[in-house]
């Protein structure tokens, strides 16, 4: 006869072998015991200890206690010596890719082709951001204009790197560098 595995010691913990034979998971003992091993501090030995982990429904579904987290993402524009900036602070994900996409169209739509992107204060971008950004550069492209990013943060720049996209965009570490670039690229009148 094989040796029955013991049961999932961790709240939430769902084991399949219920749903064959047809026992659900609140027809289950609602508390399980869990031995909890303790290296006692300079003696090398071991002690394990009894210990009840609660495994009713209530427990494995109350997250009233947790707050969502709400990632830090900030956009300020400005005009700069004929360039239109757009400062980025925080994180550019797949939560907040969408208000970046925005403000982005926005500004080349009201017919800023000279646009530096200031990624300076940018902590995270994925993938996601990524595509905006490549966006943005292609709408600028078509409408003969220019952009650069500024960016200082290694994290960030070895992203760049990594996907080869430090040949595809103008990477300044300086705002005035990237706003020089892009209006000379851009022609007068473009921001």
């Amino acid at each position: 006869m094989r040796a029955r595995p013991p049961p999932l010691a961790y709240p939430g913990a769902h084991d399949d072998r219920c749903q064959r034979v047809g026992v659900g998971l609140d027809e289950r003992p609602q508390r399980q015991p869990v031995v909890v091993e303790r290296r006692e501090h300079g003696t090398g030995t071991i002690r394990a200890e009894p210990h009840e982990i609660d495994t009713t429904a209530q427990a494995r579904s109350d997250w009233s206690h947790v707050s969502p987290v709400v990632p830090r993402f900030e956009v300020d524009e400005h005009s700069a010596d004929g360039a239109h900036v757009i400062n980025v602070r925080g994180e550019i994900h797949v939560t907040t890719a969408p208000e970046f996409s925005q403000r982005l169209t926005s500004a080349i739509e009201a017919g800023s082709t000279a646009l530096v992107l200031d990624l300076s204060g940018v902590e995270f971008i994925d993938s996601t951001g990524l595509s905006v950004l490549l966006n943005a550069l292609r709408r600028v492209h078509q409408l003969h204009g220019a952009m650069a990013l500024v960016c200082a943060n290694p994290t960030v720049l070895r992203l760049f790197e990594i996907t080869k996209l430090d040949s595809t965009f103008d990477i300044f570490g300086d705002r005035a560098s990237a706003v020089a670039h892009v209006s000379g690229a851009a022609g007068p009148g473009s921001c």
